[in-house]
């Protein structure tokens, strides 16, 4: 289908009925899905007593206090009110005071706050999901309408695909600011885009608004606009401030030195409000700086349980970067697996939890400084990685990457040709297999409950190298470090593990030495067979008290590289076990002893 240049953009051609219908169906699709996410954002009823995800406390803390108190400072009745409106203490609170405990305020960026703050006024527990959806709502009919000028009728189906076909939307049930900072990325780059295909214009035509209908006002505006909003989104993370670059290149070639130096002035003065505000309040100039204290009910809250002026108590919360300092890690295989789990990990991977970023690609047009934001995106990917080996989701207890969130809209618009609604259609049947326990339950995956599908659990690779991953079990078990897979292996009481028999479980065992051989030790009374993925069994051992015990070659090791608390590499075993001789019902308990003698160690 062609596409006619007008001096206000893409005319779509005059196709009658036809093209018309086509473009109202795919309006009423994305209408209907987001008003959907609407009304289950405004029907949303956490459970009373769960614990909110990751800070998840500390913002809606935050958000309430402006909503109630006009105010940032952290008191008493702070908590009163969060206990009283969710039936439980927080959690988790970040806090922060610049002269020891005289003021103390939220040490978490304002903006989400300060955005969702009248929406908490009217609805204590429910706002946050409803200003999550109304933001994301915006973003998307912004998007749509801006990329319908160079994809046509069914642009809004794309940005249909782009929130619902990955776990984006499933953010709007996380009180925490991800989500609202990818939609002021969205809208960044909607505002940036919107006016394409107009003939470019000179350096002082662009204040001289020698277009008809667009006066000198509304130009200059445009692109402080686009700064204030991606400026207001790189306010929760550094990372995010690359996407300036793209944005200034954005700008019609003829206009590309003057609309690039008012974004980036712009970009400047709104940073340097948010930090003057954060300064202001008693915070860090921004939340990028050292010196936010976390606190729990096991230490106490200041000014509540502790005298505010024992401040500071615990070490923590958001140090430059969501989950702490950034470490000083570089090694060539830690990095190459990390760069494997952002691509395709089970948890944090990109392609199964984001894969509608190849609808941007598979359409992508280089005009405007196009080719700028695969590169500025990916420098932002690269660095967290590089940063934050350990932690690829950038978040606690994220869904997927929740870092790359806000960095996810800026490949939407990388689309810029037409292509068939079967590219749509292709893409969400590929996420489909890993998305399904998200659109089954968005809620209840927002809230924590396990993501990852019987499908991602067969055919991804599963992220050794995180300190921790949703929904898996981590244990110290003696001198070995285990990961184990929802779904089959459990922590039993003391210190034993558990699979129910005639399942399989799946573990993962760390070790900082390489295993030549592995007892497992099965309880007395348990059953004397087992199946084994994995290892090869050596030999069967009945013990004088009725227990057995299996002798295990694991093999060569899986994997090897550095964890979170070593100088050198882990050596990684992958196992299966299952007890074919057990009572279904009845788990059967069983315990891991390293050989590191061989298999001939007693």
């Amino acid at each position: 289908m062609a596409l006619t240049p007008t001096r206000r953009g893409v005319r779509l051609p005059d196709a009658g009925v036809g093209t018309q219908g086509v473009r109202r169906g795919c309006w009423a699709l994305l209408s209907a899905l987001l008003a959907a996410n609407l009304g289950g954002a405004a029907a949303f009823d956490p459970p009373a007593g769960r614990p909110l995800p990751g800070d998840g406390a500390t913002h809606v803390l935050q958000a309430a206090s402006l909503a109630f108190d006009l105010d940032l400072a952290w008191s008493r009745s702070d908590l009163e009110r969060f206990v009283a409106h969710r039936g439980r203490a927080p959690e988790r609170v970040v806090l922060r005071s610049p002269d020891r405990g005289e003021r103390i305020t939220f040490g978490t960026p304002v903006p989400w706050a300060l955005a969702a703050a009248p929406f908490v006024r009217v609805s204590p527990v429910r706002g946050p999901a409803v200003a999550n959806a109304l933001f994301l709502a915006l973003a998307a009919v912004a998007a749509a309408a801006t990329l319908e000028r160079r994809l046509g009728p069914t642009a809004p189906l794309w940005v249909a695909s782009f929130t619902f076909a990955s776990v984006a939307f499933v953010y709007t049930f996380r009180p925490t600011p991800e989500l609202f900072a990818a939609c002021l990325v969205a809208l960044a780059f909607a505002v940036a885009y919107r006016g394409e295909g107009r003939p470019a214009l000179r350096f002082t035509e662009i204040f001289a608004g020698s277009l008809p209908g667009e006066g000198a006002g509304r130009g200059l505006g445009r692109w402080i606009g686009v700064g204030a909003l991606a400026a207001t989104a790189g306010a929760f993370h550094p990372f995010y401030l690359v996407l300036l670059v793209p944005l200034a290149l954005a700008a019609p070639p003829g206009r590309r030195r003057a609309g690039g130096a008012v974004l980036l002035v712009a970009a400047v003065a709104v940073l340097a409000a948010w930090g003057g505000l954060g300064a202001l309040v008693g915070g860090g100039w921004l939340p990028w700086d050292r010196g936010g204290r976390l606190f729990t009910p096991e230490t106490g809250f200041p000014g509540v349980d502790l005298p505010a002026s024992l401040w500071p108590a615990v070490e923590g919360g958001l140090d430059w970067l969501p989950g702490g300092p950034p470490e000083e890690v570089l090694d060539a295989r830690l990095l190459g697996w990390s760069a494997l789990f952002l691509a395709a990990g089970r948890h944090v991977g990109l392609l199964p939890y984001f894969l509608p970023l190849v609808l941007g690609f598979a359409a992508f047009n280089g005009e405007r400084g196009r080719s700028a934001i695969p590169l500025a995106v990916g420098s932002a990917v690269a660095g967290l990685a590089l940063v934050r080996p350990f932690d690829l989701a950038g978040s606690a207890d994220p869904v997927a990457a929740a870092f790359f969130l806000p960095l996810y809209p800026a490949l939407w618009f990388l689309a810029a040709r037409p292509l068939g609604p079967g590219w749509v259609f292709a893409v969400a049947i590929l996420a489909a297999p890993f998305l399904y326990p998200a659109w089954l339950s968005p809620t209840g995956v927002a809230a924590g409950e396990p993501y990852a599908s019987p499908v991602a659990a067969r055919i991804l690779p599963f992220e050794t190298t995180q300190s921790s991953l949703p929904g898996v079990e981590e244990i110290h078990h003696g001198p070995l470090w285990l990961r184990l897979e929802p779904g089959g292996v459990a922590e039993g009481p003391g210190g034993s593990l558990r699979v129910r028999g005639g399942r399989t479980g799946g573990l993962w065992i760390g070790s900082a030495v390489a295993l030549p051989a592995v007892r497992l030790e099965v309880a007395p009374g348990g059953p004397t067979q087992v199946e084994l993925a994995g290892a090869e069994l050596l030999r069967t051992v009945l013990t004088p008290d009725g227990g057995v015990v299996f002798v295990l070659d694991p093999g060569e090791p899986d994997r090897r590289h550095r964890v979170a608390w070593s100088t050198g590499p882990y050596a990684f075993y992958h196992l299966g076990v299952s007890f074919p001789g057990g009572e279904p019902a009845s788990p059967v308990a069983f315990r891991i002893v390293p050989l590191f003698g061989g298999p001939g160690e007693p």
